[in-house]
């Protein structure tokens, strides 16, 4: 019995150690490479959440977010590219930030990851909480910021009504998973109130819950559907983090509990994606990112 009891004591602080401690990351590029899981065939929808400005450590201590480093894979050594916003997000769908340095309205006549989505016809939304619609370009509404919705920068979007109107507000969101009409690559970006900017991580923890809870409940759903909650930044240089931000997988093709101690930027997550949903790549650092593959069943 005191074998026993030491065994299950070590397993535990074991496993809550390895969500909390990461490794110094210096290198992004080419170290976690390796084959397709068979278990991506399942996954037939990826649906990527923003959150803003927290610490690793200060996210994976909120209730809800601890959950889901449960349910799902927690990125472990997950970081932002820089700060502030604006470059992660424009990395994030481009693979490059092009010396976007500020939060300052852009215009971009780059290539991203809608036109891999459009050139394999896989269908693709942003849902924007907030958004005013029709392709409006003002830099700030209210809790809606334009610097947070990425397609939003780019020329070949903006100049193509079809285009920009795949660009939508929240509640399409909540129909579009209702109906079954969930495109196959989306990303759902709250407005500043949702997602912690303005109101800080409990917030946003509490928000996620009610938001996404009971979607997450629906095994139906969850069987095709990839989810991916991550941050934009960490916080203050002077806090210490380096950037380092939670990431965490969960849904189709997850092992629930796992973990991915490689280093993963949010060049890598991109990768990731244009690996499992087979787009190709932007030719830019998403082609030689570390991509996530130690937590798939």
């Amino acid at each position: 019995m005191f074998k026993l009891i030491l065994i299950l004591t070590f397993v535990f602080f074991h496993g809550c150690s390895s969500r909390e401690n990461n490794q110094e990351c210096t290198s992004f590029i080419g170290a976690s490479q390796g084959q397709r899981p068979m278990s991506w065939n399942s996954i037939q929808h990826i649906v990527v959440v923003f959150l803003e400005n927290t610490a690793y450590l200060d996210a994976i201590k909120q209730p809800f977010h601890a959950k889901l480093a449960q349910l799902g894979g927690l990125l472990i050594n997950s970081y932002a590219l820089s700060r502030p916003s604006q470059p992660n997000y424009i990395g994030f769908t481009s693979g490059d930030s092009f010396g976007v340095a500020t939060n300052d309205p852009i215009s971009l006549n780059v290539t991203n990851l809608a036109d891999l989505l459009d050139g394999v016809n896989k269908s693709w939304k942003l849902y924007a909480e907030s958004y005013p619609g029709n392709c409006d370009l003002t830099p700030i509404i209210g809790a809606y910021a334009k610097k947070h919705v990425p397609f939003l920068s780019y020329d070949n979007i903006t100049s193509q009504p079809s285009r920009c109107a795949k660009i939508t507000h929240e509640v399409d969101f909540d129909s579009d998973i209702a109906n079954g009409t969930l495109p196959e690559f989306s990303l759902f970006i709250p407005n500043n109130t949702s997602n912690g900017h303005d109101t800080g991580v409990a917030y946003a923890d509490s928000w996620l819950k009610t938001k996404f809870e009971n979607i997450l409940a629906n095994s139906q759903l969850m069987a095709n559907t990839l989810f991916i909650f991550t941050y934009d930044e960490g916080t203050d240089p002077t806090a210490g983090d380096k950037n380092h931000i939670y990431t965490v997988f969960v849904g189709a093709g997850v092992q629930p509990g796992s973990t991915e101690n490689a280093c993963i930027n949010h060049y890598g997550v991109l990768a990731t994606i244009e690996e499992i949903l087979q787009l190709g790549n932007l030719g830019r650092n998403d082609e030689r990112a570390n991509k996530v593959f130690k937590i798939w069943k």
